[in-house]
């Protein structure tokens, strides 16, 4: 939390940054669809952005930080899904190997 704190900052000013570099080509009329200068760095302030306003995209992050993965998958649809079933094979690990089953916890109906 204090990283994030001190980061904040950083990643605010990043955001302006990216925000005048893509007003500026567009004064000079270059776009996303016509240079992929304009492209990448119309699709990292749009990433900057989801991690400095979405707290779940904040914890996703650190997750894949934590296991040593590149938090820039998050955005990568074919990634982030590949990190869910990941998530998902880890956490039914560690019930298996504690002894639970997923019967264990469903509702009686």
């Amino acid at each position: 939390e204090e990283l994030q704190d001190q980061i904040r900052p950083l990643v605010k000013r990043a955001i302006e940054v990216y925000e005048k570099n893509l007003s500026l080509s567009a004064r000079i009329g270059e776009t996303p669809e016509n240079n992929q200068w304009v492209a990448q760095t119309s699709r990292s302030l749009d990433r900057m952005k989801e991690f400095l306003n979405n707290p779940a995209a904040r914890e996703q992050a650190r997750k894949l930080v934590r296991r040593g993965k590149d938090f820039r998958s998050l955005w990568t649809p074919y990634e982030e899904a590949r990190n869910y079933v990941d998530e998902a094979l880890q956490s039914a690990l560690k019930k298996s190997e504690d002894g639970e089953s997923d019967d264990e916890s469903a509702p009686e109906t």
